[in-house]
């Protein structure tokens, strides 16, 4: 399918701004809209909230015009690692998936599922930014439904997301466990690896299901002892095991409040802001990560527009990790 056949899917969104007006700067704007060659990235954003179940924490189907917004603080060029991923690697915005206030909760998640598995399907590797993190289950059926083998998940949450369903509209709490049991062993839990569980969020039941299903928790004290560019290659080595794909599921209520305060959920000792850039970096270097998610940022619960920022510092870096896989790949091929 066309670039042009897939924005025709989706629908036009605020887009990212320019906010340097340095001649010598290159914007992250710039580079998504200076349609040079064909796309290696394309972002989208998935406006929909409406599997937050508590009204008081609505407000994260605002979070993709926020981060866009964030986006125009950035330039293409990191100073700490002395990278810049404007001639790397193309990129594209296609705009926003269609969520109508009637559709249920099913229904978007089906549309997301097929729109983004077209992008997949077409050489493109999609950054999506949410929305309520319901859209975990959504975009790892995407990635299923776009390759033939089996799809590892690599996740950062401070919840476990392993919440049974006790009706047909799923909850923002139930991704992993419809991935075991809607995916028809396409995701084997031995393949999925949990980063950043913290504190009393977590049921014991569920704690216990995920032990017993195979799959890996790395807590947020686990982080913090051992590093979290230690839990991010255990993460990738289990998760390749026996995959041909791995989908990354970044949670933003995974970082404490003080780096990231506007989030649908608070995360007293979560992780810090610096391990989100470090390992959206390594993540972006591991060749299997296909897509990558990003989800529950709350404008409504943000001071200054910060955790918007924060999440596009994320993307940022996932940009740069997945421009140094490029050149690795130009390099072992004698490219360059």
């Amino acid at each position: 399918m066309s670039v042009a056949e897939l924005k025709a899917n989706f629908c036009e969104s605020s887009n990212v701004p320019i906010v340097s007006g340095d001649p010598v700067d290159r914007p992250l704007n710039a580079w998504l809209r200076r349609n040079a060659g064909t796309p290696d990235v394309a972002l989208v954003g998935i406006p929909f909230d409406g599997a937050t179940v508590v009204p008081s924490r609505k407000g994260a189907a605002e979070g993709p015009a926020a981060v866009r917004e964030a986006l125009g603080d950035l330039n293409c060029y990191n100073l700490s690692l002395d990278i810049e991923f404007y001639d790397a690697i193309n990129g594209i915005d296609l705009g926003d998936v269609r969520v109508d206030s009637s559709d249920s909760v099913r229904e978007v998640h089906d549309r997301v599922s097929t729109q983004i598995a077209s992008v997949i399907k077409s050489g493109l590797f999609p950054i999506t930014i949410g929305g309520d993190d319901s859209l975990c289950f959504a975009g790892a059926r995407a990635l299923c439904n776009a390759v033939n083998g089996k799809v590892g998940v690599v996740g950062f949450d401070a919840h476990l997301d392993m919440r049974i369903l006790y009706s047909d509209e799923t909850a923002s709490g139930s991704s992993y466990r419809r991935m075991f049991e809607e995916l028809d062993g396409r995701i084997d839990p031995k393949n999925v690896v949990h980063i950043g569980g913290n504190g009393w969020f977590a049921a014991k039941e569920y704690a216990d299901y995920a032990r017993q299903r195979g799959v890996t928790l790395i807590t947020a004290d686990d982080v913090y002892e051992h590093g979290i560019g230690n839990a991010v290659r255990e993460a990738v080595e289990k998760a390749s095991i026996g995959t041909e794909a791995i989908y990354v599921n970044f949670d933003m209520d995974v970082l404490d409040q003080h780096y990231a305060p506007g989030k649908v959920m608070r995360n007293p000792g979560g992780l810090r802001g610096r391990d989100a850039y470090v390992a959206a970096r390594l993540l972006g270097q591991a060749p299997k990560v296909r897509y990558f998610a990003l989800n529950e940022v709350n404008p409504n619960r943000d001071v200054s527009k910060f955790t918007s920022l924060v999440g596009a510092y994320v993307i940022g870096h996932l940009l740069a990790g997945i421009s140094l896989r490029q050149k690795a790949g130009e390099v072992a091929h004698g490219k360059r």
